[in-house]
């Protein structure tokens, strides 16, 4: 009997302390602060991304600058998102590593590209 009731206690203590809100779904729009920005499209369950899309206007690479242009990239199965981060590491485009705050409305992160640089970004929906 004494174990079901620290069975009890302990589910309900793993209840109280469950995982945030799951991220909105929908398209998230990100700013880098330089020559890119993207965009991240959540899938309707909060647990993947299923899309990326990069625009692009004046990042310097290598002594490239990318003027402008979009470049996307969907994916299925999506990236995963598991406790609210995610990455995604495509081999010739910025590096995207990020989290959703536990009200699943803003994320941050950071990019890095080899070449271009690194930074840090925010989101919403």
């Amino acid at each position: 009997m004494k174990r079901i009731i620290l069975s009890l206690a302990l589910a309900l203590v793993s209840g109280a302390c469950s995982d945030a809100t799951a991220p909105q779904s929908g398209i998230w729009s990100a700013t880098t602060g330089v020559g890119f920005s993207f965009e991240l499209t959540v899938s309707s369950g909060g647990n993947e991304i299923t899309e990326i899309e990069y625009f692009w206007s004046g990042l310097s690479c290598g002594g490239v600058i990318h003027l402008g242009g979009t470049t996307a990239i969907e994916r299925t199965p999506g990236w995963p998102i598991s406790d609210r981060t995610f990455a995604i590491l495509p081999t010739d485009l910025p590096h995207i590593n990020g989290t959703f705050n536990e009200t699943g409305t803003e994320a941050s992160g950071s990019w890095a590209w080899s070449g271009c640089g690194e930074g840090t970004w925010t989101a919403a929906p």
